[in-house]
């Protein structure tokens, strides 16, 4: 029972990092990059533009996004395969200040 136990926290704990850590991804690409760092560059070499989960703004009428749902869930699988070291390739960082914000991540 005790090994149930330990093997049920460590698997709650490597839940809660990349459920956080998805979360600070996705604002990390949506609002601070574009905000602070990203000035220069276009808003579509970002990842949640390229990945569909945020329009930009002259295109809030080409139909329906991911589910917030669905953006959790992606943005979590991109962060338990970063933080893993899998990295499968179908969800990448785009923008150069991605890159570096994953390599130090």
């Amino acid at each position: 029972m005790d090994k149930l136990c330990i093997l049920f926290n460590n698997l709650n704990r490597v839940v809660v990092a990349s459920y956080l850590g998805g979360l600070l991804w996705y604002r990390f690409s949506d609002y601070i990059l574009p905000t602070y760092f990203m000035q220069q560059e276009p808003l579509e070499r970002s990842f949640v533009i390229s990945f569909n989960l945020k329009r930009l703004p002259c295109e809030s009428d080409l139909g329906e996004l991911e589910t917030v749902t669905n953006q959790v869930i992606w943005c979590m699988y991109f962060m338990l395969t970063t933080l893993s070291t899998v990295g499968y390739g179908d969800l990448y960082p785009v923008s150069m200040s991605e890159k570096i914000f994953g390599c130090i991540l």
